[in-house]
């Protein structure tokens, strides 16, 4: 019988291992189907949410917007999600920083109030590739539509699903909603990485 290991024992080497084996690489191949109409991005899209109060369902709204963030504002967004422990520990706030400063795609949904529930980051060429690096929903706003939404709108602003296809790196956790908007794992996808990673969770 293996013997068991916690993670937390195990070497630099043997833990970088396991977390290259959680993570999957997934991605969309252009299509060719005709769409017979598709709305232009235009910087900010509403959709709806049903919400229940207890008392009965209603509709709120939530808005997508293309839209940098400070990296104040995205660090308390990813304590209220489950991105808050996707991010290597060694030089945190000074990554963080350049990530919300320079990524090619940054999009947002925000609930009436203003509070930021979901975040989009990708990197793209927007001509025939869009890499998904970072998407996330507040935890009290899962199950509701709000990542196929931003999903949908990369995929539109980088320009479309005839031409882009779309790539990312899936949690093990993420894989059946990434399944539900037609993802499948890629095997054409090589990698190169010495990062220093140590886990831990933004609180």
């Amino acid at each position: 019988m293996a013997k068991f290991i916690p993670k937390e024992k195990l070497s630099k080497k043997a833990q970088k291992e396991l977390n290259r084996q959680r993570r999957v690489t997934w991605g969309f191949s252009p299509v060719t189907k005709t769409v017979d109409s598709r709305k232009i991005y235009s910087r900010k899209q509403k959709a709806q949410i049903r919400e229940d109060d207890g008392l009965g369902t209603f509709l709120s709204e939530y808005t997508v917007s293309s839209e940098r963030l400070t990296p104040e504002e995205y660090i308390d967004f990813l304590k209220r999600t489950d991105l808050g422990s996707q991010y290597p520990k060694e030089r945190f706030g000074e990554r963080i920083a350049r990530l919300v400063n320079t990524v090619s795609l940054s999009l947002t949904a925000r609930n009436e109030d203003g509070l930021l529930i979901g975040v989009l980051f990708g990197l793209t060429d927007f001509a025939y590739w869009l890499y998904v690096t970072d998407l996330g929903v507040d935890r009290d706003y899962t199950h509701r539509g709000i990542g196929g939404q931003l999903m949908r709108t990369a995929h539109e602003l980088a320009g479309g699903e005839k031409d882009i296809a779309v790539y990312l790196i899936a949690n093990e956790n993420a894989v059946p909603f990434y399944e539900k908007l037609g993802m499948k794992k890629a095997d054409d996808v090589m990698q190169y990485s010495h990062v220093e990673w140590t886990d831990f969770t933004v609180e």
